[in-house]
């Protein structure tokens, strides 16, 4: 090989070293597996003006037209993707096809410094050409399966569009110069793209030259991609939500409901009941219980109690003294706990006798339901005098935080009441129809399930904790329901419990929210209770609970992710890019959300609250604000939105949100860990769970299950991860950071209970073993084994109990499973109750 050859070979190994940069576009439908590679071809004229100001950005660039039109497709790309580096086909005079050209969009540049750059990697690649690239693609992707065409998805070329109507590239742009015209061609795949797209595509590019042309020295983020009536649609006409709901707080208008109907059921809780009358007047109580204490407006009060009638005579009652609440969930670890009421400030704590001890610091503040209530109840039971506007505090919610530490989002009356008069008419909440609460007052999700039916005249039915989602099975087997908030995991679950026959009995309208749901997931209310409403219900806590919602259709598909659809009563949603611009339809960007919901800010944060809660551009009211959701997003040519993922390393599991690097900073607090990195892995479709990875340092090396009891001290159980696993090092990216697509899945190894695998020897451990196996998608499973250590949860061991209900024809139910986790102690528990031979 000469010296030249050995350069280039040289040259484009450097150009392809490290990860290929893929191109993202809006594409109309996913690349399927096996591509056809038709295309089409769509012909355009370039306008006058803009041709020639094309040629005139050449000239002064001392460059050709092709590199100005690289530049120009460039721009595209990087508004379109948001991407720092791309690939693209540019145009070669000796080769036949075009070069892979590596660009770096880097730094936000100006049309001018775009050409400079596009000359430089156009120039040099055009100056290592001597090898047939066909010789450098196989010289430098030896072992890889190349496949289509690995490098670059848009191109140009120097002559019109290939008439063969086959090409392995998304797009190939071609123009033809004709002297006082400039003719235009995109050549697209009809696997990926309709002709609509491609005319919006090509006005999109046609606007961003224009502007060019008009001003090359302003950076490319401020260059308008949107026509002024594209911008109008997406901006304002998508966003027209406005609508009327009371200026009060949410417990005026609860007291308005009692006096309307005294007499209805408020609250059932196993089997007793509290009337309107009842409940508001026992609320009474305790908020003119803590008026004399000082409590009134913006005053917050921490509460921690079980799901009984008290916990909801507790928060009405903080609310109509004036105050707010601070959720504490009981089964969240002390650390945490105090944490909160520190960080919040809480002057009083409402519990009971049985939880008061999770407060040891705070025995000063603290109110019990139970055991004072003797005192309590001497108060009047008259409504006190309102001292609270809509503009106040109705909650500080806690959500985990990156830095290590959770951050409390400040939600507002005036957001609250607009959320549940919505809530209200939209999911057709009635007098008298009943809905379930079966999650903790900490997970938004309860706002839902409570407040819509305590402000419309039906009842709240409040389910046990320690059955878990069981009791939500339980409670929807007892009779048809008004309404049911849930999460997709907790949906799965019940169309694994729930018959066919049962199905359309379960309830008027799911209302699914949390994390991202599938249509696969809805297929036995599709099918077997067709009237059962279904909507799916989007939104971060920092804007009450749901600013966006989308209600599946007959014929909406029966696979893939469920649209989140369009924004709620007097909220609005805009897609924006990194520079804080309105994208196209189409296009991927960051959703940020405006409106009446939008909180007040983080609790003692305020440069969180700078960072994520930013002036809003495009209401046009003082002091509005957007909050910046970190949820990558996209909008629909038919104005609804669809949810791409996450921007950073937050994630949702099970419904709850998890930000990764508070889990992290935890691990790193243990003195045997010297490096940590979490994921959130879907190894096992459908059950997605959290995995730990650590490098550890000292003499004495801490095990799987040591990590797990010390992460319980601070984190709440659906933070601790389910698997460890334990590196000599990290891999690294090119740029020194973890590797994270390259950390491996957790093996059995990594699971295996402290005492060593011992294989199972009757046919019950036999059989326990492989359900497990199969379930948790282990290699194997020893009867020591824990069933949660191995990576099951709550959702998962319903599963599992259902399984060993359907195998061993016994009544087992999920609290067995808890006590008796391990195979040997199940198959012993089995053995006693007759469902078994040894």
């Amino acid at each position: 090989m000469g010296d030249s050859a050995s350069e280039d070979l040289k040259y484009w190994h450097a150009q392809f070293s490290g990860e290929l940069p893929r191109l993202q576009l809006p594409y109309d439908r996913p690349r399927p597996s096996e591509e056809s590679h038709r295309t089409a071809l769509e012909n355009f004229d370039v306008p006058e003006a803009v041709a020639l100001g094309l040629k005139r950005l050449s000239e002064t660039a001392v460059c050709s037209l092709q590199v100005t039109l690289l530049a120009g497709i460039a721009m595209l790309l990087l508004r379109y993707s948001g991407q720092d580096e791309i690939m693209i086909g540019g145009a070669s005079d000796n080769l036949g096809k075009p070069l892979p050209l590596r660009v770096d969009l880097s730094g936000d540049p100006t049309f001018i410094e775009l050409q400079s750059r596009l000359r430089a990697v156009h120039a040099n690649a055009m100056s290592h050409t001597s090898v047939p690239f066909s010789e450098i693609l196989k010289e430098v992707f030896t072992g890889h399966e190349l496949g289509g065409n690995p490098l670059f998805n848009v191109s140009l070329s120097q002559l019109p569009g290939d008439k063969s109507g086959s090409s392995t590239v998304d797009l190939n742009f071609s123009f033809e110069d004709r002297g006082d015209r400039l003719l235009g061609t995109i050549a697209y795949a009809t696997d990926l793209f309709d002709s609509g797209s491609i005319a919006e595509i090509i006005q999109h590019w046609q606007n961003l030259l224009a502007g060019a042309c008009e001003n090359p020295a302003k950076p490319v983020s401020q260059i308008p991609i949107l026509s002024a009536g594209e911008k109008d649609r997406i901006v304002y006409e998508w966003n027209r939500t406005d609508a009327a709901y009371p200026n009060s707080c949410i417990h005026t208008l609860f007291e308005r409901q009692a006096a309307k109907t005294p007499d209805l059921t408020a609250v059932v809780f196993q089997g007793k009941t509290l009337s309107y009358r009842q409940l508001n007047e026992r609320a009474n109580q305790v908020a003119h219980f803590l008026r004399k204490r000082g409590v009134g407006a913006e005053t917050l009060v921490g509460i921690c109690m079980k799901r009984t009638p008290e916990m909801v005579v507790g928060l009405l009652g903080i609310w109509k003294a004036g105050g707010a609440y601070v959720p504490l969930d009981p089964a969240y670890p002390q650390d945490r706990l105090s944490f909160m009421m520190k960080d919040s400030a809480a002057k009083f704590l409402l519990t009971s006798d049985d939880l008061k001890h999770l407060f040891p610091s705070a025995s000063d503040k603290t109110i019990l339901l139970d055991s004072d209530w003797e005192q309590i109840a001497k108060e009047s039971s008259a409504n006190p005098e309102p001292v609270a506007a809509p503009s106040n505090l109705a909650y500080v919610m806690y959500t985990s935080g990156s830095t290590g530490e959770p951050k409390g989002a400040m939600i507002l009356h005036s957001g609250l009441a607009n959320y549940l008069t919505w809530a209200i008419r939209t999911y057709g909440v009635q007098q008298g129809g009943s809905v379930p609460v079966h999650s903790s007052i900490s997970f938004d999700l309860t706002v839902t399930s409570m407040y819509p039916a305590l402000l419309a005249g039906g009842n709240i039915e409040l389910l046990l904790e320690d059955m878990g989602a069981q009791s939500l099975v339980a409670a929807l087997r007892r009779g048809s329901r008004n309404l049911v908030k849930i999460t997709p995991a907790h949906l799965e679950l019940l169309a694994q419990e729930i018959t066919p026959g049962e199905a359309a009995e379960t309830t008027k309208v799911f209302v699914i929210g949390g994390e991202n749901l599938l249509a696969e997931s809805l297929r036995l209310w599709r099918e077997f209770a067709p009237k059962t409403r279904l909507i799916n219900e989007y939104g971060p806590t920092e804007t009450v609970v749901g600013c966006c919602t989308y209600e599946v259709r007959a014929e909406d598909p029966r696979s893939g992710s469920v649209i989140i659809g369009r924004p709620i009563a007097n909220t609005q949603l805009y897609i924006l890019d990194a520079h804080r611009n309105p994208v196209p339809a189409g296009v991927a960007g960051e959703l940020y959300i405006g409106g009446d919901g939008v909180a007040r800010g983080y609790l003692n944060r305020p440069e969180l609250t700078q960072q994520k809660f930013l002036p809003d551009p495009f209401s046009g009211r003082s002091g509005a604000l957007l909050y910046k959701t970190g949820d990558l997003a996209r909008y629909r040519k038919d104005g609804n939105l669809e949810f791409l993922g996450r921007v950073d390393s937050q994630v949702k599991v099970r419904g709850y949100r998890i930000e990764l690097g508070e889990i992290e900073a935890a691990l790193m607090e243990n003195p045997g860990v010297k490096m940590s990195a979490v994921l959130a892995r879907e190894d096992n479709p459908g059950d997605k769970q959290l995995v730990a990875y650590a490098v550890l340092q000292g003499d004495k090396f801490p095990s799987a299950e040591d990590l797990k009891d010390f992460l319980k001290q601070s984190l709440p159980e659906y933070m601790v991860p389910a698997h460890y696993v334990f590196l000599e090092s990290f891999p690294l990216t090119q740029n020194g950071k973890i590797d994270r697509k390259s950390l491996p899945a957790p093996t059995h190894e990594n699971v295996s209970a402290a005492q060593g695998f011992a294989a199972p020897g009757t046919e019950t451990e036999k059989k326990l073993a492989a359900m497990w196996a199969e379930l948790l998608k282990v290699e194997r499973v020893g009867i020591h084994d824990d069933f949660f250590d191995l990576g099951g949860h709550s959702l998962m061991a319903i599963k599992a109990v259902s399984r060993i209900r359907e195998e061993f024809n016994v009544d087992v139910s999920l609290a067995t499973l808890l006590q008796a986790p391990t195979v040997a102690q199940l198959a012993e528990w089995l053995q006693n109750e007759g469902g078994t031979s040894s």
